[in-house]
């Protein structure tokens, strides 16, 4: 998935886009964390334990995302149109919280 440390292949994140989101979400466990009854995100439990490929990106179990290229993933719909717009963007960004610390994962996404 990676041409090199901090940045994905499009050809490959087009092909997960294209096999769906219910299939790459068979590897991730998470929840949806509510405060005070407003989507805060969603935590981390396990995300693809042992697959080489996600220990280079610094998420973990507890973290909190809350964006992807500055849009909500609360709805379905909403984690769909991020999906099909990474087809194109040049960045995946993903907002999160670690600790109560809002940090910022950013991968470059090359055409090869």
């Amino acid at each position: 998935m990676f041409s090199k440390p901090g940045v994905l292949r499009r050809t490959d994140l087009v092909r997960l886009i294209d096999a769906g989101l219910p299939l790459w979400l068979q590897g991730v466990q998470g929840d949806r964390v509510l405060a005070n009854h407003r989507f805060q995100g969603w935590v981390i439990k396990t995300m693809y334990a042992g697959d080489p490929c996600y220990q280079v990106i610094d998420l973990r179990s507890g973290d909190i995302v809350q964006k992807i290229n500055g849009k909500s993933i609360e709805k379905p719909e909403q984690a769909f149109d991020v999906a099909q717009s990474l087809r194109t963007a040049p960045t995946l960004v993903v907002d999160y919280l670690r600790d109560g610390k809002v940090q910022r994962m950013t991968l470059s996404i090359a055409d090869e």
